[in-house]
C-alpha cells in the first residue's frame, strides 16, 4: 500500500471550532471535489480518508474519516453535508417538506406523502453571502442584457405591464432559467430533476446551477381530471417563492425573474 504524503498543520484545541483553513490539505480537497462533482460516493470518500488515518495524519482527514459513524452508509452523506456546513460557516437552508400525492415504489398505490425541495428565495439569500455570488449570477452583464432585449418581446412586455417593473428596476433584475427534465439512472428507471440559475453566466452548470428538487420518476402521479399530480403542490410553493424574488421582497440587492423555461417538463 503506497504511503500518502501529508502536509501537517498546527493542531486546533477544539475540533468543533476548526474552520476552512484548519482542514485544508491536498487529499481532503481532492476527495471533496470528486464528491461534489459526482465522481465519488460519500462512502468512498470516507473509506479513503480512513485508510489514510492508518498513517500519521492531518487533523482534517481524521475528521473526514469520522463522518457517518465511521462509515455507516446511511449516515455518511448526511454528515458530510453537516461537516461542510460547519467548516464553511455558511450553511445552506434546510429543504422544505411539501405534501403531495405519490405512488409507492413497492405497492404501486397512490398515497399522500412528502417531497423535500429547496425554495428559490431562501436558497439565493443564503448563496448571496458567498464571495463568488456575483460571478455565478453574472451581475456584470445585467445592463447589457436588458439593452439587447427587443422591445416587442412578450416576456419584457409582461414584466413592464403586469409586473410593473420599470426600466430602472430592470437594471437591478437578473433573468433566470428553470430546467426540468428526466435523467436516466439505470436501464429501467430515471429521476425528475429541477434546477435553476442565471442565464447571464457562462460557467459550468455544476458551478452555476442550483438544485430545486429531485424525485424518482416511478413515484410521480400525473396531473389529470382526477386530481393534482406530484409536482403541482411543489410548484405552488415554488411559485410563491419566485414571486417574492420578482417583487424584490427578499434580503437581496437584485430582483430575479424567470426568463427561460427549458427541458421536457416545460
Amino acid at each position: 500500500m503506497p504511503r500518502v504524503a501529508l502536509y501537517p498543520v498546527e493542531e486546533t484545541e477544539d475540533a468543533e471550532d476548526s474552520g476552512f483553513e484548519d482542514w485544508q490539505n491536498p487529499f481532503s480537497v481532492a476527495a471533496l471535489d470528486a464528491w461534489f462533482e459526482g465522481k465519488m460516493s460519500g462512502k468512498l470518500v470516507q473509506h479513503l480518508a480512513h485508510m489514510v488515518t492508518l498513517h500519521p495524519t492531518h487533523p482534517g482527514i481524521a475528521e473526514l474519516a469520522a463522518v457517518g459513524g465511521a462509515g455507516a452508509t446511511r449516515n455518511t452523506n448526511r454528515d458530510l453535508n453537516r461537516w461542510i456546513d460547519r467548516i464553511m460557516q455558511n450553511p445552506l437552508p434546510a429543504p422544505t417538506k411539501v405534501a403531495c400525492p405519490i405512488i409507492g415504489a413497492k405497492t404501486q398505490r397512490q398515497f399522500s406523502g412528502f417531497l423535500e425541495v429547496f425554495e428559490p428565495d431562501s436558497l439565493l439569500e443564503s448563496l448571496s453571502t458567498y464571495e463568488d455570488f456575483d460571478e455565478i449570477m453574472g451581475l456584470d452583464c445585467v445592463s447589457d442584457f436588458w439593452k439587447a432585449v427587443r422591445p416587442d418581446d412578450p416576456r419584457l412586455i409582461y414584466l413592464q405591464l403586469e409586473a410593473e417593473l420599470t426600466s430602472e428596476d430592470l437594471q437591478k433584475t437578473i433573468p433566470l432559467f428553470i430546467h426540468g427534465d428526466k435523467v436516466e439512472v439505470s436501464n429501467d428507471d430515471s429521476v425528475m430533476v429541477w434546477h435553476f440559475g442565471s442565464i447571464l453566466t457562462s460557467g459550468s452548470s455544476l458551478y452555476t446551477g442550483m438544485l430545486l428538487g429531485i424525485a424518482p420518476s416511478k413515484i410521480e402521479v400525473k396531473t389529470s381530471s382526477a386530481g393534482p399530480g406530484t409536482w403541482d403542490s411543489v410548484w405552488e410553493r415554488w411559485q410563491m417563492s419566485f414571486e417574492k424574488l420578482q417583487q424584490g421582497a427578499c434580503n437581496l440587492s437584485h430582483r430575479f425573474v424567470i426568463w427561460n423555461i427549458e427541458g421536457d417538463h416545460e
